[in-house]
This record gives C-alpha cells, sequence and structure tokens, in this order.
C-alpha cells in the first residue's frame, strides 16, 4: 500500500487531481507508475489518498517512491459530497487483542447529514514523522486494520463526508 497526504491551499473545493506513484529502483531507474483520481470537497482541505495492488515487477528491488499531482478545477463531482467538512482526529495508537498495530478515534459529526458509510482514511507516522502506512474503513463499519511496517508513533484519520443517507 502507498499513501499519499495532499492538502489544498486553495478556497476552492471543486478540484479534481490525477496522483501518480512512481516507483524506482535503488539506481533510479522507474519501475512501476500507479495513477489514480481524487478530489477535495472543500477549500483548505487534507485528504489523504491510498493506493493499494501496486504492479512491481517480480524480483524488482524498490528505491524510491515518488509522487506526482496534476490536478483541475471543476473537476470534481462525488455525487453526494456534503457541504462542510470534518477535521483531522489524532489516534491514540495501541495494539488489538491480536497483537497488530490499531488507533483509535472519537469521530463526532458536527454536519447536517448521516455519515453511515462514509469513507475514513488513516496514516500512521514513525517516530522520524515518516509515513509507515495507514488503512481506510468507512463509519458504521471501522475496524482495527492499518498496515505498518513498524510499530507508529501516531496515527491521523482523515474522514471524507459523503451524505450516503
Amino acid at each position: 500500500m502507498l499513501i499519499a497526504v495532499l492538502e489544498n491551499v486553495s478556497s476552492r473545493g471543486d478540484i479534481s487531481a490525477d496522483v501518480s506513484f512512481n516507483v524506482s529502483d535503488p539506481n533510479g531507474n522507474l519501475i512501476s507508475t500507479e495513477t489514480t483520481r481524487a478530489g477535495f470537497t472543500a477549500g483548505e482541505q487534507t485528504i489523504v489518498v491510498a493506493l493499494y495492488g501496486l504492479n512491481i515487477p517480480q524480483g524488482a528491488e524498490v528505491g524510491a517512491v515518488d509522487v506526482s499531482v496534476v490536478g483541475d478545477v471543476g473537476g470534481y463531482d462525488e455525487g453526494a459530497v456534503v457541504e462542510g467538512q470534518l477535521p483531522a482526529l489524532e489516534g491514540q495508537v495501541g495494539e488489538s487483542d491480536f497483537g497488530l498495530a490499531q488507533a483509535r478515534y472519537q469521530l463526532t459529526n458536527t454536519l447536517d447529514a448521516s455519515l453511515n458509510g462514509a469513507p475514513v482514511t488513516t496514516v500512521c507516522y514513525g517516530s522520524d514523522g515518516s509515513i509507515i502506512g495507514g488503512g481506510e474503513d468507512f463509519t458504521g463499519a471501522i475496524a482495527p486494520s492499518l498496515i505498518v511496517s513498524e510499530s507508529p508513533a501516531s496515527c491521523t484519520a482523515y474522514p471524507l463526508p459523503l451524505d450516503l443517507s
């Protein structure tokens, strides 16, 4: 899984973006590129893009992952995006009953719509502040399902409010 944290520094909330994860070997040779589409639903919003199922040639060694973002205004329409946004949530990092990393949050809906089934993406950081993994779940069905490379020092969740009622 690859994770990128994107910040919309404008006041516009209708921006879509193509997010490319460019994977190179230790010599800097490109070995894979995977692109996904994401969008901002509010101005000055931070979102998380998670990419699963990266296509790396068998036997290839990964040296670095670079992320490039190309955005366009007016191109994002999730269909039922709620006006407003929810703040990022700092999690309490711990261990699950199965010995796996987990982060716990208290999500309070302050918006005028139901959030049942809205996506919540979690980013976990190592003690040096680098991203070491995370996970993605949905309100109403959130379970401890983080994928991390080490025990996280902290985790932050980013809920994306959608009106799915």
